[in-house]
């Protein structure tokens, strides 16, 4: 298909990043979140602080490559190996692998912190991006790059050896060229999504439930021969590492070895939903190796073992299971905030017609209630930690937007849910975790965003909708609603 506009695909339209100052605005957010960063590791004398759990994993495997040694883990947590593992995707390693190889080993952990908070300094402008290319309301837009800054998780991922980082970055990356073809076709649009949705499933293995998009909905909003060569792409970067694992592990396929032991925990009923026991499991892997099993032998006895337990438990079993494993999906994995009354309400108050009395009232009270509530130090990080946005706020008005904008079959919006659903869909298979729970809230921080708009629609039906969210023609440009409806 031809291309629609003149610009290249990765121009950022020029009139988004200085309309009523957003340039200004966009700048101070990079700005501060860099001030932040240096204000907290200034100070840090000992890079250990940046390990914990599956980071040794990581390094191990980077720390091997760079030694000549091959792809193993000789230092992990849940498997130790002096044979080539199949345990971990190798996007990570290899990320950590390119600080070693220019810093030098004893540099590359602070190397990595270092270039995870630049990352991080860049998700206001990565999210604003994204926004406006779901829907071209820039006020939304600005409204989105703020809440990525408060939004304190992200700071604490930028601050370990862990992969969920880069993994959110490379995905809000390839969501904002899904979303950009979708409203501006171009090949190399659809191309450029499909590499770097193959590397955030490289990166975080958990993600690759995301390849369903190609399933369905592209087929539908991208033309055939696009969709087709945007696949072909897809399994190509994915088959490469399959291939790989075969001729190491002499099996067909194996994506990655690890999922064995999490079905086993997962279907154990000794091990509770909320994972605060699981530690004591943590070597059942290594204690098959150790016994004669190969690593694929092991990782298909694990997961013979979960089938046989998840048997054993029965479907009501299962289903109580799923349930727990929902919530803890959805809950509050930031408890010490607790800003949810100035971020629940915020979206109504934008919403509002007195919409400048409402947020102004209600910055006053967060301003005292921030302080108040958290006794922080009065500095940057501070600040920022007590104003961070509430995890609870995200769940409950992004859930509420998404379901708007859905409602109103508007088909950017429902290719904005699929995304969270497929993030968080293994772990309610497998253990869910909170560091993967914050890759699917950045969906809900999106809806978030979009959410004035959406209450707006409520309050006043039939006005303040705009044809914005149009797809290229030849396209559908909203999902039908059933026979009947």
């Amino acid at each position: 298909m031809a291309e629609s506009t003149g610009r290249s695909f990765l121009s950022l339209p020029r009139r988004a990043l200085v309309r009523r100052g957003h340039g200004y605005a966009l700048a101070l957010l990079v700005g501060l979140s860099l001030l932040i960063s240096y204000s907290e590791l200034k100070s840090v004398s000992d890079d250990s602080i940046f390990l914990s759990s599956d980071s040794w994993d990581y390094l191990s495997i980077a720390q091997n490559l760079h030694h000549g040694n091959g792809y193993k883990i000789t230092k992990g947590t849940t498997l130790v190996s002096q044979e080539p593992t199949s345990y971990r995707t190798p996007g990570y390693p290899a990320f950590i692998l390119a600080f070693m190889k220019v810093f030098g080993e004893e540099k590359a952990v602070t190397a990595t912190i270092l270039y995870q908070h630049f990352l991080l300094a860049l998700f206001p402008l990565l999210f604003y991006a994204v926004s406006l290319s779901i829907d071209r309301d820039r006020n939304a837009a600005l409204l989105a790059a703020v809440m990525a800054f408060l939004f304190y998780p992200f700071r604490a991922l930028a601050s370990v050896i862990h992969p969920e980082l880069l993994a959110t970055f490379l995905l809000m990356t390839a969501a904002w060229l899904l979303f950009s073809y979708l409203g501006k076709n171009g090949t190399l649009r659809i191309l450029a999504f499909s590499l770097l949705l193959a590397a955030a499933v490289m990166v975080k293995q958990n993600l690759v439930a995301l390849g369903l998009v190609f399933v369905f909905p592209l087929p539908r909003l991208a033309g055939r021969w696009h969709c087709l060569a945007s696949l072909g792409l897809f399994v190509l970067v994915i088959s490469g590492w399959v291939a790989r694992n075969y001729f190491v592990q002499g099996r067909f396929p194996v994506f990655t070895t690890n999922g064995g032991l999490n079905f086993f925990l997962a279907n154990n009923p000794d091990v509770r939903v909320d994972s605060s026991n699981k530690g004591q499991y943590d070597g059942a892997m290594n204690d098959l190796m150790a016994s004669g099993s190969s690593e694929t032998a092991a990782d298909g006895k694990l997961y013979r073992m979960g089938f046989s337990l998840a048997r054993q438990n029965g479907p009501w079993w299962q289903l109580k299971r799923i349930a727990a494993k929902a919530v803890i999906s959805s809950r509050d994995y930031l408890p010490p905030v607790r800003n949810e009354i100035f971020f629940l309400l915020l979206p109504f108050a934008l919403a509002a017609e007195r919409r400048r009395l409402l947020l102004g009232s209600l910055l006053l009270f967060q301003a005292v209630y921030g302080v108040a509530a958290h006794m922080p130090a009065f500095s940057l990080a501070g600040l920022h930690f007590a104003n961070s946005l509430d995890v609870t706020a995200v769940h409950v008005i992004g859930a509420l937007a998404l379901l708007l904008l859905v409602g109103r079959h508007d088909f950017k919006a429902g290719c904005l849910l699929l995304l969270y659903v497929l993030t968080q869909i293994l772990g309610l298979v497998y253990i869910p975790i909170d560091r993967e729970a914050v890759i699917a809230d950045s969906m809900l921080i999106l809806a978030y965003a979009l959410s004035p708009e959406a209450l707006r629609e409520v309050y006043r039906p039939g006005t303040n909708h705009r044809d914005d969210l149009s797809a290229p023609s030849g396209r559908r440009l909203r999902f039908e609603p059933m026979a009947g409806d």
